[in-house]
């Protein structure tokens, strides 16, 4: 059996996974289409984003309950602070 490959952004990259405010999650599928079709290339990692408090969905079917964004680890926003910038300024 082959274990899936783990798509990450690299260190340093302004991405969610190298952000102080990301809390790993999850991961997802990821797939592409090629001559024989679709084909699962890996996974990757999601996380619930910290940088704001919690927000309720009123879509939700539990529409009451607060919850952090999630995202994929190769998103960013302009709220990215570099995991570790943070304890170094202290």
């Amino acid at each position: 059996m082959t274990h899936p490959r783990i798509l990450c952004p690299p260190a340093g990259a302004l991405a969610c996974a190298n952000c102080s405010a990301w809390s790993e999650w999850d991961s997802i599928t990821v797939g592409q289409d090629g001559p024989r079709g679709f084909a699962i290339i890996g996974r990757k990692p999601t996380g619930q984003c910290r940088a704001n408090p919690p927000s309720i969905d009123p879509d939700a079917i539990a529409g009451d309950n607060a919850t952090w964004p999630v995202v994929a680890a190769d998103h960013w926003c302009r709220a990215f602070e570099m995991r570790g910038e943070r304890e170094e300024a202290a």
